[in-house]
């Protein structure tokens, strides 16, 4: 048995057991709390905190234990975000998404989740390591919301208006990036926004991208697995193992 069979057998078995959606649900939720907890404990202890003058991966090396809760949560984040969108993946290539696509888009997912881990093994008191890690992880996101973004606007079984916050996504990538080395102000700031304030908002948008395509992903896994039974005259929705179930229903 050849590697590429043993690693598509492993993938459905953990889908078997845990659908990929949950990974999504997972991420998205660790995600928040890592962050926005540690922002929390930081601003208790020093309340000149601002994401127009600080960087998220100043959490890393906070006060309170923020760097704790920061770090490790960005470690768990990665592995989840990363089974979680080799499920999207799977749901991309079973309606007709182009095998070139698929193999970009694991490439981007695989980046940024090594570079999501690597941000919380080093933090930004190891700077050069540090930098190098946020540029695969924010390289890798911006490749993939742009590869997600084509296959959306490509692929006749795809609604196209799925691609509108996977391309504001990208575009936002590009601002952070780009606008900054064109047009630098005074004071670190960029017509009047700060760099910081752009990796926040940045970071806002991965997130939105994230939550979309889960929501869309749940609903499809959701009229996929629904079926109907007639109870009086009337349609029943009944659900299977993944869904609720409707409880006296025979």
């Amino acid at each position: 048995m050849n590697s590429n069979k043993k690693v598509k057998i492993f993938f459905d078995r953990l889908y078997e057991v845990i659908p990929g959606p949950y990974f999504g649900i997972t991420s998205v939720c660790t995600m928040f709390l890592s962050v926005f907890l540690a922002l929390f404990l930081y601003i208790i202890v020093d309340p000149s905190y601002s994401i127009f003058t600080h960087w998220i991966s100043n959490l890393g090396i906070g006060p309170n234990g923020s760097q704790l809760i920061f770090n490790n949560g960005l470690m768990l984040v990665s592995v989840m975000m990363f089974l979680y969108l080799i499920s999207e993946m799977r749901n991309l290539k079973n309606k007709g998404t182009s095998r070139l696509f698929l193999v970009l888009m694991t490439t981007s997912s695989l980046t940024l989740s090594i570079g999501l881990f690597m941000i919380g093994i080093w933090p930004m008191n190891l700077l050069e390591l540090h930098c190098m890690a946020a540029t695969f992880y924010f390289f890798g996101f911006f490749s993939l919301t742009a590869i997600y973004s084509i296959i959306v606007l490509v692929n006749k079984n795809i609604e196209n208006k799925r691609a509108i916050i996977s391309m504001v996504t990208a575009f936002n990538h590009i601002i952070y990036y780009f606008v900054p080395m064109i047009v630098k102000l005074p004071l670190g700031t960029t017509f009047g926004l700060t760099v910081t304030f752009l990796e926040w908002t940045t970071f806002c948008s991965q997130l939105c991208f994230i939550n979309d395509i889960l929501i869309q992903s749940i609903k499809s896994r959701s009229t996929r697995n629904l079926s109907f039974k007639i109870i009086n005259g009337q349609f029943v929705p009944l659900y299977n193992k993944y869904m609720i179930h409707f409880r006296g229903l025979k």
